[in-house]
């Protein structure tokens, strides 16, 4: 009986455990993160990820380089906008993980270069 009860365990498990990472369709499209008082809509196309925080004002263009299918690095291009005078810092290299996937969402682990600090939040496509 016992074995019988871890088998069919195993068997009702096997579908969540096959289940892999959908990260090529969180590649592109336009999404919004809240994280702290900040909320930002990311937009994603190719290459080129613009970022807008609505507090801030700040706006800024990203270049994506894409490691695997799950993981990229962001590079700052330029700002574009900054009416508060937001310091920014240029040599900025963020590191980005899809950890897990959703219909309309994702949850990411980012780290960048300049500290040890790792955060989790998640970004809802709106598009």
């Amino acid at each position: 009986m016992k074995n019988g009860l871890i088998t069919l365990l195993f068997f009702l498990s096997m579908p969540v455990f096959g289940q892999g990472l959908n990260c090529s369709d969180f590649k592109n499209g336009k999404f919004k993160i809240t994280e702290d008082m900040e909320i930002s809509t990311i937009e994603r196309y190719g290459d080129v990820q613009i970022e807008y925080g609505e507090y801030s004002q700040l706006k800024i263009e990203l270049k994506v380089e894409w490691l695997d299918d799950c993981t990229y690095t962001l590079t700052l291009v330029q700002v574009v906008e900054n009416p508060k005078g937001i310091n920014v810092n240029k040599n900025m290299v963020q590191r980005v993980e899809i950890i897990a996937t959703k219909e309309n969402s994702y949850i990411q682990r980012s780290s960048s270069n300049l500290t040890d600090f790792v955060d989790e939040s998640e970004l809802i496509r709106i598009e």
